[in-house]
């Protein structure tokens, strides 16, 4: 399963290929900046799929663009309110975005009954949306629709080489979530701040300061977690160590789990292996180890360090995904982390995000073996210089009830990163290749 990124960045080179030689030469420039604005609008909330796929590559319907609008806007509670529009073809998902949007001036029908919500935008359509959103109309003599595009161009909404690519190009989710990142960091008509500033600013907006900050690329946590990721991924491999011990105490009764997990990244193959080895200690001792390798969908695993590899058939696309990117998983910046972490640069210069989360996988086993719905602490240091993670700490305490008695239980998780581009990566990943081919 490739990363989000890689997916973008493989779409957006394919379409400027397609486009003859400007278009490529406009590619070096412009694919990996549209992949980075696109991947933080997806993490924002901003862009959202079906629950399978964001259809990057699909065209983006009058109701999909409606939709998004409300979300840019930071109007998705307001637009329930908004009176009905006259519009009777619109879907229910659909209808508060377009009565929204349509009382505020931002859109209209394709005639005095239809909104046409199936109907595929063209860039120049979409671009009208955003161009009134910012404040533009063509009532008021501000743009024509035949030249919306120039004047977008002319406002800061596209440079010289988006302008060409979609003057050439099929207009599709990617290239319209591009234009929708750019709209916000630009000042509407007769404003100095950046559109999202503007928003933030109305205590009714879906969105907060932090989203905001983030679009406009003053937050820290996001840029540095951000530049963590994308290192991790330009690497050819690597290594990630978890070591963690989950203990419980009970009327005088103590276990303790201790389970280190080898994850070793290999990103040239797109492959990635975990070894599990874990220790319970309640006066016996029970070890246990056992390798899972994945591979572009497929997965393997044995019990024992001498057992057979076995193929695994059924396996969920969701535990695929996360087993073959489980950085993206611990580390991604989302505006509800960047919202309740705080960063500074210690002595050596290196930035430290501290806070607290409840995100699962931070502080379970990497496979998943522990569950967790409750908030813990934890300590990412990075160096800025070549954003490696340089440490990552996790830890929990608490008095739990349990059959009325208390039980007094801590974790404590610690990640490692280590074997950038070593060969000894490759190595721990061999075995299973005779099986998988």
């Amino acid at each position: 399963m490739k990363t989000l990124r890689t997916l973008l960045i493989l779409l957006l080179t394919a379409a400027f290929l397609c486009c003859g030689a400007a278009a490529a030469d406009a590619k070096a420039d412009t694919d990996a900046r549209r992949a980075d604005a696109i991947e933080c609008m997806v993490t924002c909330g901003f862009l959202q799929g079906d629950g399978h796929d964001l259809g990057l590559d699909k065209a983006l319907t009058r109701a999909e663009a409606a939709v998004l609008l409300v979300r840019l806007c930071g109007a998705e509670a307001i637009a329930t309110q908004a009176s009905a529009s006259p519009f009777t073809d619109v879907p229910v998902w659909a209808a508060p975005a377009v009565n929204y949007l349509c009382s505020e001036g931002a859109v209209k029908g394709i005639s005095a009954d239809r909104f046409g919500s199936d109907n595929p935008l063209t860039a120049r359509d979409f671009t009208v949306m955003l161009l009134r959103t910012l404040g533009y109309r063509e009532s008021s003599g501000d743009f024509a629709y035949t030249d919306a595009l120039q004047f977008a161009k002319t406002i800061g909404l596209y440079d010289e080489a988006e302008y060409e690519w979609l003057l050439s190009s099929e207009y599709n989710r990617a290239a319209a979530c591009y234009a929708a990142y750019r709209m916000l960091r630009l000042c509407p008509k007769g404003n100095t701040l950046p559109y999202v500033q503007t928003v933030v600013g109305d205590i009714r907006a879906s969105y907060t300061g932090v989203t905001a900050d983030i679009i406009c690329g003053d937050n820290l946590i996001y840029n540095t977690l951000t530049d963590a990721l994308n290192a991790l991924r330009a690497e050819k491999n690597y290594t990630l160590t978890q070591s963690a011990v989950y203990s419980h105490t009970i009327s005088g009764v103590a276990e303790t789990t201790e389970r280190t997990t080898v994850y070793r990244r290999d990103n040239r193959k797109n492959r990635s292996s975990f070894d599990v080895a874990q220790e319970t200690i309640r006066g016996l001792r029970i070890a246990s180890q056992h390798i899972r390798v994945y591979a572009d969908g497929d997965a393997v695993c044995r019990s024992e360090d001498e057992g057979a590899w076995t193929v695994l058939t059924i396996l969920p696309h969701s535990a695929v995904e996360l087993h073959h990117d489980i950085p993206a998983h611990l580390f991604t910046p989302t505006p509800s982390l960047c919202s309740s972490a705080e960063a500074v640069r210690d002595k050596n210069g290196n930035v430290v995000i501290s806070g607290f989360s409840s995100l699962g996988q931070l502080i379970n086993d990497m496979t998943g073996s522990a569950s967790c719905d409750y908030f813990y602490d934890y300590t990412i240091v990075v160096d800025p210089d070549t954003a490696r993670i340089l440490s990552v700490t996790v830890s929990y305490q608490d008095t739990w009830l349990w059959r009325d008695l208390p039980m007094e239980v801590s974790y404590e998780v610690e990640y490692a990163f280590s074997d950038y581009g070593s060969t000894n990566v490759l190595q721990g990943m061999t075995g299973a290749d005779k099986t998988i081919g």
